[in-house]
């Protein structure tokens, strides 16, 4: 594993200190966060990385808009979503406890909110922000379950005009 020395992080990325000074290339870091174990993950690199290329980190939560599928229709029912603005406070609080954790790093941060599709939303938010790298995690998913729900990830990877830096999770056994 390779470490980050912050103390020189010109060395940490294999240039002198003017190269690193004068290399505006990443200055705005978004971590999309969904609060699980793989973007917490993210969210630990990116700081290492914000602190090394002097950038700020913009945390975004994107909450999916729930599809009914499979539930079976009755005539006149209609599904109702959890309470929407109970919902939106807990996602708040949940970033500003994220985003203290940047900020006690010694960074900037900012904090934003959407609804829709993850994958569209990162992407739109990114080029909305002018984010320089995107640092995200995964949720390891293969096989089935991979095809059935998809790869918020790979859509990103895919959409992005800006580099996108994916962080593994990794189970205790070595497994992803």
């Amino acid at each position: 594993m390779m470490q980050i020395d912050e103390d020189d992080p010109a060395a940490a990325l294999g240039a002198s200190p003017d190269e690193l000074s004068m290399a505006p290339f990443v200055r705005r870091i978004l971590v999309p966060t969904d609060f699980s174990d793989g973007a917490n993950k993210a969210l630990t690199l990116a700081i290492k990385f914000a602190k090394l290329l002097r950038a700020a980190i913009d945390l975004l939560h994107v909450q999916p808009i729930p599809t009914f599928a499979g539930v079976p229709s009755v005539l006149g029912a209609v599904p109702l979503p959890p309470p929407v603005l109970q919902a939106a406070q807990g996602i708040h609080e949940r970033l500003a406890v994220l985003a203290a954790r940047v900020r006690e790093s010694g960074l900037e941060c900012q904090t934003g909110s959407t609804e829709g599709n993850p994958g569209d939303e990162i992407i739109d938010y990114a080029t909305k922000i002018g984010a320089d790298l995107i640092v995200m995690g995964t949720h390891g998913r293969g096989g089935l379950e991979r095809v059935l729900l998809g790869s918020v990830a790979e859509k990103v990877l895919r959409g992005s005009s800006c580099p996108v830096l994916v962080v593994p999770v990794r189970q205790s056994d070595g497994r992803e």
